[in-house]
């Protein structure tokens, strides 16, 4: 079921498919990691235990948010980091006790009071305040994501300017077997509008084998797909979460996603022994940071880099509650407040032809320096309309 609020807001999907990126220019680099405290208050003053930590989001400015799975919690936090990516403070942790409890994994924002949830077990996307907690709305994914396999459901979410996104983690069942050390999965990436709650297009994604044999006792391992970044240029990244018996014992890739080419794999009703063009991938980064399992864009660090903060999720022997933060360079939008008014719109377009700023830092104030705003605002035009007339309706 979907809030009238919701659909009422903006007109369904645009048609367009997940673009090219310029991510030949993009790069990741390891900064720097921070453990979390083992415990926060929430809004009524109830300590709880952190834990599960699956999702993460940044909310503004230094102000980040965490969901735990399995439970009603969300983690937030300030985070201040130096221009190399290290982090200065870790402060203000405190928790928000949601209405609902679930399978919470996947968490972004929109702006303005309401947070979003990905629900791994019931295969639903929940809005809830960031105020109190309470439940806004639910909205559905396409019923092939019933097929689920055990734990392994909608782990990912992330907005970009335009649209949403969210997958499963390993192959449905009805789209083959699933990751191992031989092979890889096949699982799917669901684009759809969520202010108008509408589905778009879908496209099959190869998640890469493990990254060494089986582990001999418990849990053999797997490779999936644990999180999902959007970028202000619309490019996405895809975070892999390998396990394996193997040293590091778990390891992290990243990849920025073209689907360009990519068969829309909507209206088919199972991906096992189908031909289909899965969407392409580069690697940006691997490296072993324990059961690293959300990643999110955070604060601009200098004129060409931003920060991804992630998350360590402490469900399994060797990892623990913390933060890790890479460098991010290459993007091709970048958000500019020229006129220091506190919002970036056309207006700071306005002030770059009056005055110029070399955005991009390579030392000439030019076009170049405009065209990095201009991508920006063109991507967020529609977006920032929607999220204006959502906060209208909550307040």
């Amino acid at each position: 079921m979907v809030s009238e609020r919701l659909c009422q807001v903006v007109g369904g999907c645009l048609g367009a498919v997940l673009a090219t990126a310029a991510s030949a220019q993009l790069s990741i680099a390891y900064a720097s990691t921070i453990e979390l405290p083992a415990s926060a208050v929430d809004q009524h003053g109830v300590s709880f235990a952190i834990s599960g930590l699956s999702g993460i989001t940044r909310i503004e400015d230094e102000t980040y948010a965490a969901v735990m799975d399995r439970s009603d919690k969300v983690v937030f936090f300030d985070l201040v980091l130096h221009e190399d990516g290290s982090i200065q403070a870790l402060s203000d942790v405190r928790g928000l006790t949601l209405s609902r409890t679930g399978d919470h994994e996947g968490i972004a924002t929109a702006g303005g009071n309401i947070v979003y949830i990905s629900h791994e077990g019931a295969m639903d996307i929940r809005a809830f305040l960031m105020t109190d907690g309470s439940w806004l709305s639910t909205v559905t994914v396409p019923s092939v994501f019933d097929t689920r396999r055990n734990n392994l459901g909608l782990e990912s979410l992330a907005f970009d300017a335009q649209y949403s996104w969210t997958a499963n983690e390993e192959a449905l069942t009805v789209d083959g077997g699933r990751s191992s050390p031989k092979q890889g999965a096949l699982v799917r990436l669901q684009q759809f509008d969520l202010l108008a709650a509408t589905m778009c297009s879908q496209f099959a994604y190869r998640v890469e084998p493990m990254h060494g044999p089986e582990i001999p006792f418990g849990n053999p391992g797997q490779s999936g797909l644990s999180d999902l970044v959007a970028l202000p240029d619309g490019t996405l990244l895809a975070v892999e979460r390998s396990l394996a018996f193997v040293d590091p014992l778990f390891l992290t890739r990243i990849y920025a996603i073209n689907a360009t080419a990519a068969t829309d794999v909507s209206a088919l009703k199972a991906l096992d022994g189908v031909d289909v063009e899965p969407v392409e991938k580069e690697l940006l980064y691997q490296g072993g940071h324990a059961n690293l399992e959300g990643l999110c864009l955070g604060a601009r660090l200098t004129p060409t880099q931003f920060a991804l903060v992630g998350v360590v999720d402490d469900g399994d022997p060797v990892s623990s509650n913390a933060i890790v933060v890479f460098r991010l360079s290459g993007l091709n939008a970048q958000a500019v407040d020229a006129n220091v008014d506190g919002s970036v719109d056309v207006d700071d377009l306005h002030q770059l032809y009056r005055q110029p700023i070399d955005i991009d830092a390579d030392g000439a104030t030019d076009y170049l320096d405009r065209r990095l705003l201009e991508s920006y605002l063109r991507r967020h035009e529609r977006f920032d309309r929607a999220r204006s007339a959502i906060d209208g309706q909550t307040q």
